[in-house]
């Protein structure tokens, strides 16, 4: 209804009751007038006189009240159009007209739930539910103008940030711990202020208590800046998405910086994809094989089950070119089991062809993914049955950081395998997050000294004395101690006189395919010598 014809009917009320005033008041005066006999004393004058005031202020009133009734109209048609764009902030001004005061209260409590409502729903369109954290419709639409307004080189950096592992802790700790962590983690963030990555990854890397349980989960950044050419923020982000793979690459907890060679790298880790999702069906997988040393007597004891891609375009590839690729796309628990089975068969049939192997200890590594699936116990036992290989033969190792991530739940699943005769070994000790009290207690025989330490011993650094140390704390603990990575007679030389167990190298041997690793065992004149001359 428009403002003109809302008034009609307050107009006519008026009318209504002005009317009869002027009527009766003009008849009254003619009729004093053109009348014979009809005469007014004093009285009669102030009464009609009076009249005559009602009638006129009576129009007065009509008068001003439509005037008002006009005006309020525009001004509530001006604030209903700013309440259909969105805007609140001109309410609807209360006239003194009953009935437009009341109309004009409705229409501010209405634009007031309005503007409830949309504060809520831009929240919830803008804003992840679970940390509070803007999301990327946010990010994009201010990314967007920030872009448009100024697009220089360099005034537009974009971080990924991914949390290494995450997936794991989510499946293995439960949905609800994951939330609690993304929370925890959503918090830090929104502490943080300078040297932005390096804050990130520094400030994640601190343990976070999570009812009472400490979880460590650190975090992968890749980082792009705009360049001059640049006008489209997707195109950022793709980079810093190439940087996020890169940084994951290089060994996580880290930020890497987006290189135009990366773009190289990235198009060819997507044909590697493609190439690793069939390579099993097509034989494309190898065990090699690197033996363990005694380093007092120079004797086999072992040997550690290591895969190989023979890739038909880039030949030889070592897990560290694929094995993440593996555990993202899912493809690691087929290929682990693979590995398990022709690691178990070829040291059966080794035994059978060098009888002395059939002592010998076969180490195999086992991913995180594959540690914490429910029926990976039953797995192990079945390959183990379908081998033949002997009871207390096969050795599974782990990273410190999978035991780590649920002492609790790594160790029910430990004592479970030692139960059934298989061993276990922390590999790559002292580059990870643990624990003495729970190396203490876990169900454990081996620990194995990351080649990072014993690549510096006798560089001049601490690292022989932390070598040492762990030497001494295996053997405290009644722990077989490993080293890995010896390249070099001195290095060798060391481990030997700080009683080290046993070390793998290649000073004794690099992994050999399964036929050559044979004709190592049938001749063994060189570690022996070794002993000998030491």
């Amino acid at each position: 209804m428009s403002g003109r014809s809302f008034t009609r009917p307050l107009l006519t009320l008026r009318l209504v009751v002005v009317l009869p005033c002027l009527v009766g008041t003009f008849a009254a005066a003619l009729a004093a007038l053109l009348v014979p006999g009809v005469s007014f004393d004093t009285q009669g004058v102030v009464l009609l006189a009076a009249a005559f005031a009602t009638a006129a202020l009576s129009v007065a009133l009509v008068l001003k009240a439509h005037a008002t009734t006009r005006s309020w109209f525009k001004d509530a048609g001006a604030s209903a159009t700013e309440f259909a764009a969105g805007r609140f902030g001109r309410l609807v001004p209360v006239p003194p007209i009953a009935e437009l005061a009341s109309l004009a209260q409705r229409m501010n409590s209405m634009a007031s739930a309005m503007e409830d409502t949309t504060r809520r729903l831009r929240r919830l369109a803008f804003h992840d539910t679970l940390t509070g954290l803007p999301n990327r419709a946010y990010f994009m639409a201010t990314a967007e103008a920030q872009l448009k307004q100024c697009p220089r080189a360099g005034t537009l950096a974009v971080l990924f940030i991914d949390l290494d592992r995450f997936k794991l802790l989510n499946d293995s700790l439960g949905h609800a711990t994951g939330d609690s962590l993304l929370r925890a983690v959503g918090g830090r963030l929104q502490a943080v202020t300078a040297d932005i990555a390096i804050d990130i990854v520094h400030t994640l890397e601190r343990p976070i208590n999570l009812s009472g349980q400490e979880v460590f989960s650190t975090a992968s950044i890749g980082l792009a800046v705009n360049e001059m050419a640049e006008r489209s923020v997707t195109e950022i982000m793709r980079k810093a998405d190439v940087a996020l793979y890169r940084a994951k690459a290089l060994g996580r907890s880290r930020y890497t910086t987006f290189d135009p060679s990366l773009d190289k790298t990235s198009a060819e880790q997507v044909r590697l994809d493609s190439d690793l999702r069939g390579a099993l069906a097509r034989g494309e997988f190898a065990v090699f094989y690197q033996p363990e040393i005694d380093l007092r007597s120079g004797e086999f004891i072992g040997m550690e089950a290591l895969l190989r891609w023979k890739h038909p375009r880039r030949g030889i590839l070592s897990p560290a070119d694929f094995i993440e690729l593996a555990q993202e796309t899912g493809q690691i628990i087929p290929i682990g089991t693979w590995v398990l089975q022709q690691a178990c068969k070829d040291a059966s049939g080794f035994a059978v062809m060098v009888p002395a192997a059939a002592n010998l200890r076969i180490a195999v590594n086992v991913s995180a993914t594959e540690f914490r699936e429910p029926n990976f116990v039953n797995a192990v036992d079945a390959v183990v049955r379908s081998t033949g290989v002997g009871r207390g033969r096969l050795q599974l190792e782990l990273t410190e950081t999978v035991i780590m991530e649920d002492v609790a739940a790594a160790a029910e699943t430990l004592t479970r395998l030692r139960e059934i005769g298989v061993g276990s070994a922390i590999d790559d000790f002292g580059t990870g997050y643990s624990s003495l009290n729970y190396l203490q207690t876990l169900p454990v025989d081996t620990i194995k000294i990351d080649q990072s330490f014993i690549a510096r011993v006798g560089s001049g650094d601490r690292s022989s004395e932390i070598v040492e140390a762990v030497i001494r704390l295996g053997r405290a603990l009644d722990l077989h101690v490993v080293a890995e990575g010896i390249e070099t007679r001195q290095q060798a030389d060391f481990l030997r006189a700080t009683a080290c167990h046993s070390g793998q190298g290649y000073y004794f041997s690099q992994p050999l395919a399964a036929p050559d690793f044979l004709a190592l065992l049938q001749s063994r004149d060189g570690f022996t010598a070794y002993c000998a001359s030491g």
